[in-house]
């Protein structure tokens, strides 16, 4: 199920993922299953989005916490059911012809992931360690339900959220974002992550260096850069050596690892 590294592109021995940052979320509404189904077509190997729960409980794809930037609502979702969550339109903010798009729930995300062969990279989202911790929950509660631990990667910026549910499921893959100062020293990274069991790295485009990269590498660290869409910078990086590249364009990007 899903797409893996490949041969070929830039004379590279291997391709990074191509992982599609809320979808094709350059060219349809992010995080909804239009822009999952465009990224589709356009060659992504992994669909990474966001998620965060109802009032009651419901886990819902969403980069925000409230609706007030992707719908044509108003409010925070923790304070709304998935009713009202679905009473909104996702889609037409983005354009006329994504008019009646809806907010997904995880699970109808699933649903559609299985029956395309898609990998998805969740991003577990909160403003407070308890709102992390109950959506993490949650979406755990999903995965094991729907025997779906094998097709999921999870990932968080919040270290104590990926401590606790390493423990909950060891199962899981869980990336994670590290505090990203210009002064890190690479072995900081990664003993930031050692430090909340994390699988593998995130990190922005614009700060990862070569020696953090290697480093990485050493201590069987996996590293997915984000947000990248420039040609030069997805040039750059892929020879440098990462191992994912997230973007808003996943289309440019498989042109080019094609290349």
């Amino acid at each position: 199920m899903g797409a893996g590294l490949q041969r070929g592109g830039f004379g590279l021995s291997r391709k990074p993922l191509n992982i599609a940052h809320m979808g094709a979320s350059a060219e349809a509404p992010p995080n909804t299953l239009a822009a999952f189904r465009l990224a589709r077509e356009h060659g992504a190997d992994v669909i990474e989005l966001d998620v965060t729960t109802t009032l009651d409980g419901v886990v819902v794809v969403s980069h925000d916490l409230t609706v007030d930037r992707c719908t044509d609502g108003h409010g925070a979702i923790a304070e709304m059911t998935l009713a009202q969550i679905k009473s909104l339109d996702a889609g037409i903010r983005f354009g006329e012809r994504f008019r009646g798009e809806k907010i997904p729930t995880l699970e109808e995300t699933i649903d559609w992931a299985t029956n395309s062969r898609m990998r998805l990279c969740i991003e577990v989202k909160g403003d407070t360690l308890a709102s992390y911790l109950r959506t993490a929950r949650a979406t755990v509660e999903l995965l094991r339900r729907r025997n779906w631990l094998r097709w999921a990667t999870l990932t968080s910026f919040n270290g104590a959220c990926i401590s606790a549910m390493k423990v909950l499921e060891p199962r899981l893959s869980w990336a994670y974002d590290p505090e990203q100062r210009p002064d890190y020293e690479p072995w900081e990274v990664c003993a930031e992550a050692l430090g909340h069991s994390a699988n593998f790295l995130l990190y922005r485009h614009d700060l990862l260096t070569e020696e953090i990269l290697v480093e990485a590498h050493h201590h069987g660290f996996a590293v997915w850069t984000w947000t990248v869409n420039e040609p030069e910078e997805m040039a750059r990086l892929a020879q440098l050596g990462v191992d994912g590249i997230m973007t808003d364009r996943p289309g440019l990007l498989a042109s080019l690892l094609r290349a």
